[in-house]
C-alpha cells in the first residue's frame, strides 16, 4: 500500500551505468553516507525534472525551443532516476525517489514506447524483479533508445543534460577522475556543438570546463562548479 501511495506522487562516452559504478566506489572509500548523498540531491530535483507545460518562450535573447529544453530536462532526469535506481534493494528511501522519478517521466513521455520500458521497470522494482546494477541496465536501455533516435539539437541537448546531471552528482563523490571525465564529456559538447547553439548557452558551459585544467578537485572546486551549472541550467531551463 505505501508503495502505490509512492507511486502515485511524482552516455554516452561515459556512460551512466559505469559512471554509478564509479560513484559507488568513490563513496565506500570516502565512507560518503548515502542519506547524505539524498538530502543534497533533494536540494537540486526539482530543476532536473520534466515540465511538460513548460512556457514556449525563454528569457534568453536567442530563444530555446521548447523541445530543446524538454531534451535537456529529459537528459538530465534520467541520469537522476540511473542514480536512485542504483540503490534499489539496499536504501529504502532512494528506492523511493527512484520510484517517485519513474512515475514523473512515464508521465511525461506519455504515447512513446519509452514510457511502457519505464513502466515494466517501475513494476519490476515495486514487485522487487529488479535491483542495484539490474533496474539501472534497464534504464540504460531506454536512454540508449533516446539516444539513436534524438537528432540533431534534441541530441545535442540531450547529452548536455545528462552531464549536467552527472557532473551534480559526481561532486558528492569527491572523485576527481570522475569528475574531470565528466568535464571532458561537457568540453567535447562545447566544442561539437551544433551552430544553433547560442553562444550564452556554450560560454556557460566553458565556465564549468575551465576546472578540467586542474590536478586535484577541492571542495571549493565542486561548490563553484555547482554554482555554475547552476548559471548553465537557468540560461537553458529558463
Amino acid at each position: 500500500m505505501k508503495r502505490q501511495i509512492i507511486k502515485t506522487a511524482l552516455v554516452f562516452v561515459f556512460g551512466i551505468l559505469s559512471f554509478n559504478q564509479a560513484l559507488a566506489q568513490s563513496a565506500k572509500e570516502n565512507s560518503l553516507n548515502k542519506q547524505e548523498i539524498a538530502d543534497k540531491l533533494e536540494i537540486k530535483k526539482d530543476e532536473f525534472r520534466i515540465r511538460r507545460t513548460e512556457t514556449a518562450i525563454s528569457n534568453s535573447p536567442d530563444k530555446i525551443a521548447p523541445e530543446n529544453r524538454f531534451s535537456f530536462n529529459l537528459g538530465s532526469s534520467l541520469s537522476m532516476t540511473m542514480l536512485y535506481a542504483s540503490f534499489v534493494g539496499e536504501d529504502i528511501a532512494m528506492e523511493d525517489k527512484a520510484i517517485v522519478e519513474l512515475v514523473f517521466l512515464i508521465d511525461s513521455l506519455e504515447g512513446l514506447p519509452q514510457a511502457d520500458a519505464l513502466q515494466k521497470t517501475l513494476k519490476n522494482i515495486v514487485r522487487y524483479n529488479c535491483k542495484g546494477q539490474q533496474c539501472v541496465q534497464e534504464i540504460q536501455s531506454v536512454t540508449n533508445t533516446f539516444q539513436k533516435e534524438l537528432k540533431g539539437d534534441m541530441q545535442w541537448y540531450f547529452n548536455a543534460g545528462m552531464t549536467a546531471s552527472n557532473l551534480y552528482i559526481s561532486s558528492f563523490g569527491d572523485d576527481t577522475s570522475v569528475t574531470k571525465n565528466l568535464l571532458a564529456q561537457m568540453q567535447d559538447l562545447t566544442n561539437k556543438a551544433p551552430k544553433t547553439i547560442p553562444v550564452e548557452v556554450l560560454n556557460q558551459m566553458k565556465t564549468v570546463t575551465q576546472y578540467i585544467a586542474k590536478e586535484k578537485l577541492s571542495k571549493d572546486d565542486y561548490t563553484a562548479i555547482g554554482s555554475k551549472l547552476d548559471g548553465l541550467i537557468n540560461t537553458i531551463t529558463a
